[in-house]
């Protein structure tokens, strides 16, 4: 198998953001909205939560369940309502030798690879209040999206952090960029296409199978 480095990277400072439940919808799920592919800024309509939140902790299962499967990996724990991991991510996993790492999981429950190209990659949970969402919000080794067909896609969340941020820096309008109302607050998301983020990340990103079956 075509296997991404796990190798663990030194932890970044805690950053402010919201609880589990806001990150994952409150309200109204931050997992559903609109992947379309034309560029400029869109707001959303906000969405129904507690049947995609469902749907979202299904699909953490898969993700779970693929590392589990993995001969290199001891141990999968899901360490989502754990306030000792908060900052840590989603899933915990025990390596050879002790090694620990984390992934923080982005569950796509609404489209499958063939619905969207892109991955949606939370910039601020609150565009108000500035609080770094997605990547910036977790000191995760791993940033995963999880897609609805079970296309599973890893990513050095470090690298993927950097590469963002420098496309950025060399123009504004990169990505799509949408804003998401919620109940007293806005999520923005940027719209990045897989295909680039692959060749931008090489061995850094990887897709594999995780349908739960």
């Amino acid at each position: 198998m075509n296997e991404i480095n796990l190798t663990p990277q030194p932890p970044l400072h805690c950053v402010e953001r919201g609880s589990r439940a806001q990150r994952d919808g409150g309200e109204v799920d931050h997992n559903t909205i609109t992947l379309e592919s034309e560029s400029g800024t869109n707001v959303m309509l906000p969405y129904s939560f507690p049947e995609k939140r469902e749907q979202s902790f299904a699909l953490a299962d898969w993700v779970k369940q693929w590392f589990e499967r993995r001969g290199d990996v001891l141990e999968v724990r899901d360490v989502q309502e754990d306030p000792f991991f908060y900052y840590m991510g989603d899933l915990m996993i025990v390596r050879g030798g002790g090694v620990v790492q984390f992934i923080e999981v982005k569950c796509e429950s609404s489209y499958t690879r063939h619905d969207t190209e892109n991955l949606a990659i939370e910039r601020y949970s609150s565009i108000e209040r500035q609080t770094p969402g997605g990547p910036w919000h977790t000191d995760a080794d791993f940033y995963v999206h999880i897609y609805a067909d079970g296309l599973l896609v890893v990513m050095s969340r470090r690298k993927l952090v950097a590469w963002i941020e420098s496309e950025l820096a060399r123009d504004a309008n990169a990505f799509p960029y949408r804003q998401i109302p919620n109940q007293g607050w806005t999520t923005g998301t940027y719209l990045v296409p897989r295909s680039r983020a692959k060749a931008a990340l090489g061995e850094w990103y990887r897709e594999y199978e995780a349908a739960g079956h």
